[in-house]
Parts: C-alpha cells; structure tokens; sequence
C-alpha cells in the first residue's frame, strides 16, 4: 500500500544513497519514496522575498523515517518559519488547475568531491520540524568543502556543476533536516508543513537548478506580488507556459486571511496593488534528466514598480513623473499663472537683440546730427 504526502522536499537532495532516486534519498536502500510534483509560492516585494516552499511525494509500505534536502537562496536568510502544506495546494489548485501526476520514473545519483576548502557553517536553526543549516562557499576549494560537509553529515553531494553554478553567484546554500523524532510521526500521519524562508533577492527566485539530477516532475509556481514581471517572454527558456494573472481580491477570503502568517511583514490590505501569477511548465520538467542541469540562468522573474498613469495636470509635489516631465510642467505653471516672468525663446530673444541693435544705432545718429548744428 502507498500513500500521497505533501511533504517540503522542493529541491531535495536527501539522507545516504538510494542508487534509484537522483535528488530523493532516504536513509535505508530499501526505502520506497517517489516525488510527484513540485509547490513553490513566491511572496515578492521591493527587494524582499518570502520563498514556501513543499513537494508532493509518494511514500511506499518501506517509507523512510527521516528525511533532509539541500537548496540555496540569493542572500542569508532573516527568518525561518513553517506553514500548513494545504494552504499552498489550495492556493495553486485555484490559480492554476489542478492536473494529474504524469510519471513514476527513477534516475542515478551523483558523487562530490571530497577535498577540503573555504567554506562557511552558520549555526543551524530550528522552524517547526526542520533544522537548517546555513553555508556560503567561495571558490573552488569552498565548492569541494561543500561536498564533503554533505557526505560527512549524511547527506548526498550535490552535481559539482550545481554547486558550483550557485557558489559563483555567491548564494546560501540551506541544508535542511526533520527531526529524527518529529519525522516518524509526521511521515506516518501523511503530513509535513512546508518551510518558509525570508531572504532579500533582487529578483523573484524559484532555485529550480537544484533539481538537476530529479527524474521528471510536475510544478507549480504561484507568485504574489506589488510589482510587475518585465521578462515574462524568458519563461519559455524554462519550459513554462505564460503566467496566468489574477487580482488578489478574486483569491478566497479563507486562504488570504492567512496571508499576514503566510508572508509576516509584507503589507496585503491594498489588495488592488497586488496581483497573482500562476505558472506550469509545458510539460513535466526534466524529462530526459538533462534539460535543467543545461539551463544557463535559473528561474527568476525580474520584477519592477508598477508605475501609476498619470493625468494631464500635475499639483502639489508629485514624484512619480520623470525628471523632463516634471520641468515641462513646471515651466508650463509658471508662464501661465502670470506671477512669474515667462522663459524666453531663441526667436523672441534674436528679435529683441536685433530691436535693440536699431534702437543704438538710431540713439547713435540723432547725436551726431545734434553737433552738426
């Protein structure tokens, strides 16, 4: 007998090998764990990023009782926090619809290096039922040091390309286990929470790239947020189709009334400024077990202010103009209120010059007459 669980395994690469299984491990060979499909909410906001992130997975009668993964994020996280795995599935099941798993497949697993380097250990921190570890890496030595710490501390060394495609880019690489205790009665009651994590980004992130080595999967990806997309035409690089967009107003009462727990910080009561995206890939991702490990940039949309219309007529100290617009209308004001002398244009100015010019040479001539006489 199997059984679904919607458990945080996005981007997994988990306990000692299990040869059949690529980025999902489990601690025992005889472990039965299959990933079906991928859930990531992005909660994005003038630089700020609130990544949730949980998986949908297929446990066997030999389930595992344990479990942990590695993912990376833009910049050290603020904060760390769990959220009920149902909110997530809810909120993508009424942006996009829901469809069916479309595999069962396996896939081989990948060795690291085991040389030593400069490599950065946080202290872990605890959220719910994980344990995270924070670690930057710098160079090849930290890329190394980094597939040592994984094998060293149960964990199966990420594809030396992935590791070092994030290490470049400066990331945080997050290893993440569940409590050995916790673990055991959550895998058996079918449920984990998804994990939460606040980071700063410059973009709207999904570390997809750390799903190289999966065999093919299902996603979905639903993204909240006061700012706009300007490179929606790249998501086809990724295998994406073109977002669905819907207004946060139109989203149930009963899951945005979860929103300030969901995203803490992020101000949701101007509904109207605040839209959401659903993406879904094409096609289950990964198909041949190559095409992510070949993308050359991963999963971000390049997000910028929504810039209200403007009206016809500008008061008071507006600054959402440009800087030509703002000077036009300023020296539209002043030459018609009539309290300030207009500017002057080249025309009327050559004309007043040549007026004056005349005026000298007329002064000039009555002089010379008057000493004539």
């Amino acid at each position: 007998m199997r059984k679904n669980l919607l458990l945080l395994a996005l981007f997994v690469s988990l306990l000692p090998a299990r040869p059949s299984l690529a980025c999902i491990h489990a601690p025992s060979e005889n472990a039965d764990v299959a990933q079906d499909r991928l859930e990531a909410g992005v909660f994005y906001s003038k630089g700020r990023e609130v990544l949730v992130l949980s998986s949908e997975i297929t446990v066997g009668t030999k389930g595992p009782a344990s479990l942990g993964w590695v993912t990376a994020v833009p910049a050290q996280p603020d904060a760390y926090g769990t959220v009920d795995a149902q909110f997530l599935k809810d909120l993508a099941d009424f942006v996009l619809p829901n469809q069916q798993n479309s595999y069962d497949g396996d896939a081989g697993s990948s060795d690291g290096d085991t040389s030593k380097g400069g490599i950065d250990i946080q202290v872990p921190v605890k959220a719910g039922p994980y344990t995270i570890t924070a670690i930057k890496v710098s160079g090849a030595d930290g890329v190394a040091a980094l597939a040592t710490w994984l094998k060293d501390n149960g964990y199966v060394a990420l594809p030396i390309e992935i590791s070092k495609y994030y290490a470049d880019a400066g990331w945080t690489f997050l290893a993440v286990k569940v409590t050995p205790d916790t673990a055991q009665t959550a895998l058996n009651a079918g449920v984990l929470p998804s994990l939460r994590i606040d980071f700063k980004s410059p973009n709207a992130i999904v570390p997809f790239k750390m799903e190289a080595g999966s065999p093919k999967f299902d996603s979905r990806v639903v993204v909240l947020s006061d700012m706009e997309p300007t490179n929606t035409a790249d998501l086809a690089d990724w295998g994406f189709q073109p977002p669905v967009k819907r207004k946060l107003a139109e989203v149930p009462a009963a899951l945005t009334s979860q929103l300030a727990t969901v995203a803490p910080g992020m101000d949701f009561s101007a509904t109207a400024a605040w839209q959401v995206l659903g993406l879904r890939p094409e096609a289950p991702l990964n198909q041949t077990g190559t095409e992510i490990l070949k993308w050359k940039n991963d999963f971000h949309l390049v997000m910028a202010s929504v810039i209200a219309p403007q009206g016809d007529t500008v008061s008071g100290d507006s600054t959402t103009g440009t800087a030509d617009a703002g000077t036009a209308t300023a020296a539209s004001s002043s030459s018609s209120s009539g309290c300030r002398a207009a500017p002057v244009a080249g025309a009327d100015l050559a004309g007043l010059l040549t007026g004056l010019a005349v005026a000298a040479l007329a002064v000039a001539a009555l002089a010379v007459r008057r000493r004539r006489a």
